[in-house]
């Protein structure tokens, strides 16, 4: 359906983002490129295949189906697949790496899997601080002993989370590390007793690559700065968002002041008025807490967004910018670029109270996506 809502994605700017996060990591960390949900909501299959092209060395996605989905588009990097519990069926068919992260799954896979089962690889996951997955620091030897027992399991990975994406408690943000090298100690002298090659290290995601070098390891884990952002009030110009969202200038309406806009009449008009109506509502990722708050761009100037945000509509206030006769062209900037105005998914998540993330992921999920690859554009 053709609901005049046209999200473009940039993926030059994410092979940028690559390249900056690279220049970031001492020479041989590896990167895992975070492209769960949709990838951010940028286009999964044709961002895995951005990074595979430009040299990543492994991919990460929430679930099995999302997995699944990139090995049948093409994609021939690693995956590891964060959250879904193993099926080594389906894991060994599709060249899948697992995340364990709680006896159950170990009691599971010492039932399933004998010693001439194919080797699966799996990820390691530590509970060091986020309270949400993962073992507990003293509950490494029984892991060990419970892998060293069922022989057809590769410790391939060792993983931990932050607790906060920003790392503004430095306090926390060093006490995780800490917990995640003992472990790591254990680890490392377990396998090399198993005779098995060294594990990746993995805990840092987009804040630390870029604020806490010795989170590094031996891998990272990017999300957000793949999708041109740092979290929280972190930044880097070097980082290009490759997100850019439009819609269609519906209608133009000169009205009287004292007029009430939208529903329940939220927005009164203090003055003669030009009233825009763009093709663009909650249903397209408008935030309907966005009313009275937001911001789109026309012609190049920031206008604001008056009255309730509607299913299909929303109205903006042009009375500063144009009469009615100069309706000049349709094209509405609700994220990216516009002559020399911007408005970043940073600034709608501040006007929405939520975080870039959902901004993302929302318009990505609901706008028909077209890429930009050099001077090429295609849809997906």
């Amino acid at each position: 359906m053709n609901r005049h809502l046209k999200v473009f994605i940039d993926l030059n700017a994410i092979k940028n983002n690559l390249k900056i996060i690279r220049q970031r990591l001492t020479l041989g960390t590896g990167i895992i490129g975070v492209v769960k949900a949709d990838a951010y909501g940028h286009g999964a299959l044709e961002v895995a295949k951005t990074l595979e092209n430009s040299g990543i060395e492994m991919l990460a996605t929430a679930y099995l189906e999302e997995a699944i989905y990139l090995r049948e588009g093409g994609i021939k990097v690693p995956i590891l697949v964060l959250f879904e519990e193993p099926d080594p069926q389906k894991f060994l068919r599709y060249d899948l790496r697992a995340v364990i992260h709680n006896r159950k799954t170990l009691e599971t896979l010492s039932k399933i899997m004998s010693s001439s089962s194919p080797t699966l690889s799996v990820h390691i996951k530590i509970d060091t601080g986020m309270g949400r997955l993962g073992f507990l620091p003293d509950e490494i030897p029984y892991l060990l002993k419970k892998i060293g027992d069922i022989k057809s399991i590769k410790i391939e990975g060792v993983m931990s989370h932050f607790s906060e994406a920003e790392l503004r408690n430095k306090e926390s943000v060093i006490q995780q590390i800490e917990r995640f090298k003992v472990s790591k100690s254990e680890i490392e002298d377990f396998v090399k007793k198993e005779g098995q090659k060294a594990p990746i290290f993995h805990i840092a995601n987009s804040a630390a690559i870029f604020t806490t070098n010795e989170a590094h390891f031996s891998s990272v884990r990017p999300g957000l700065s793949l999708y041109g952002y740092l979290p929280g009030e972190l930044s880097s110009e070097e980082l290009l968002p490759a997100m850019k969202v439009t819609t269609e200038l519906l209608a133009i309406r000169e009205v009287p002041s004292g007029t009430p806009i939208s529903y329940g009449g939220t927005f009164i008009t203090r003055r003669k008025s030009i009233i825009g109506i763009i093709s663009a509502g909650y249903a397209d990722g408008l935030m309907r807490n966005l009313s009275n708050k937001g911001y789109v761009i026309y012609m190049g100037k920031r206008v604001p967004i008056i009255g309730r945000i509607c299913m299909d509509l929303t109205m903006i206030d042009l009375t500063d910018i144009i009469r009615v006769e100069e309706k000049e062209n349709n094209e509405v900037t609700i994220l990216g670029s516009q002559g020399m105005e911007k408005i970043t998914a940073k600034d709608i998540a501040s006007w929405a109270g939520t975080i870039p993330y959902e901004v993302l992921t929302t318009f990505g999920g609901l706008g028909k996506k077209e890429f930009i690859n050099g001077d090429n554009k295609f849809v997906s």
